[in-house]
């Protein structure tokens, strides 16, 4: 039997993403701080001040940040990183429509991409709901005639009347049925208005 949902995103929760694909094992502990300075935008010599020697020689900080960013472990650790972040913040529903929203408006924009691509692009994009350009919409009115509202309401009174409602107000049935019997003037506006 495979993992549920809550078990993967619990798990998930408790290894962090970039350490599902990271090279750290290979890694000092100075070069994965220095990685991860570079992932978060910090320049190659800021990182390795932050990472190895706050006041590096002027020969020392010339090469060495180069060099460690060159490393293929430490630029996969850099990427991992990366990847990690870009998955973190698009982990709610929400987050996920509105980077699919993001990538189909990116596409159907491209001057690029083929023809295809983006008509395909732009009818998966008309199908979302905020867009709904391609959605189907249909209104359902009920019309009541004035005998079946009578009805109704009657039946209603005679419910009530059984209930015993202790607040209602007694009115002659005759005055009631005057007073829903609409008028000739209200008839004749229903009618064409």
């Amino acid at each position: 039997m495979g993992l549920t949902r809550k078990q993967i995103r619990e798990g998930l929760d408790q290894v962090p993403i970039d350490r599902l694909f990271s090279v750290s094992g290979q890694l000092t502990g100075k070069q994965r701080k220095f990685a991860a300075e570079l992932a978060a935008g910090s320049t190659k010599a800021d990182a390795y001040r932050r990472s190895y020697k706050a006041n590096p020689a002027p020969s020392t900080i010339v090469t060495e940040p180069y060099k460690l960013a060159a490393d293929p472990r430490i630029a996969h650790e850099v990427e991992c990183i990366r990847l990690a972040s870009e998955a973190a913040r698009h982990r709610t529903a929400g987050q996920l429509r509105d980077l699919v929203i993001q990538s189909l408006v990116q596409v159907v924009i491209d001057p690029q991409a083929k023809h295809s691509v983006k008509v395909s692009a732009a009818r998966v994009l008309g199908t979302v709901t905020e867009v709904a350009a391609f959605t189907e919409r249909k209104e359902t009115r009920v019309i009541t005639s004035s005998a079946n509202a009578r009805d109704q309401i009657m039946q209603q009174l005679r419910e009530m009347m059984r209930a015993g409602a202790s607040d209602a107000i007694e009115i002659d049935a005759a005055e009631l049925l005057e007073e829903l019997t609409p008028t000739l003037e209200e008839s004749v506006q229903d009618r064409f208005f």
